[in-house]
């Protein structure tokens, strides 16, 4: 049954490919029979693969890897669920998408403050960067 509501493709901007469904309520139906276990153990799947398949560069997939491993829920590794969305953060205010680098950032506050751990601290640089983002993006002001 998945194997017609998806179609693999391959872009050339140097990433391997994505796998697209090939439209939403296809996406949609699909699913709506996953539970959320399941859903989150598929995010955190999807965030193991991507690691193993691109770990010659992950910085380049920190959105990607954000992205599924916030959607692992408790199963996925919230240390490194803050290092990706501070890269994404720094990557994106790199590209001056502020809007998206202060949501990243914001994200990885919001991780970082629910982590048992306390050694995994977002470098202070990356906290400049987002009050720099903010102000960009109109949010707030930006200073050192």
């Amino acid at each position: 049954r998945l194997y017609f509501a998806f179609s693999y493709v391959c872009s050339g901007e140097g990433r391997f490919g994505e796998l697209m469904f090939s439209h939403e309520l296809i996406r949609q139906t699909l699913l709506s029979g996953v539970s959320a276990v399941k859903r989150e153990r598929l995010h955190l799947r999807a965030a193991e693969a991507i690691s193993r398949r691109y770990s010659d560069d992950l910085e380049a997939h920190a959105g990607d890897l954000a992205y599924h491993l916030s959607h692992a829920g408790r199963s996925g590794d919230r240390a490194s669920l803050v290092r990706y969305l501070t890269i994404a953060g720094d990557r994106a205010f790199d590209a001056a998408a502020f809007d998206d680098a202060v949501g990243h950032f914001e994200h990885a506050l919001v991780a970082y403050s629910r982590l048992v751990i306390s050694s995994v601290v977002p470098s202070c640089s990356s906290g400049w960067r987002w009050r720099c983002a903010a102000s960009a993006a109109g949010t707030t002001r930006c200073a050192r």
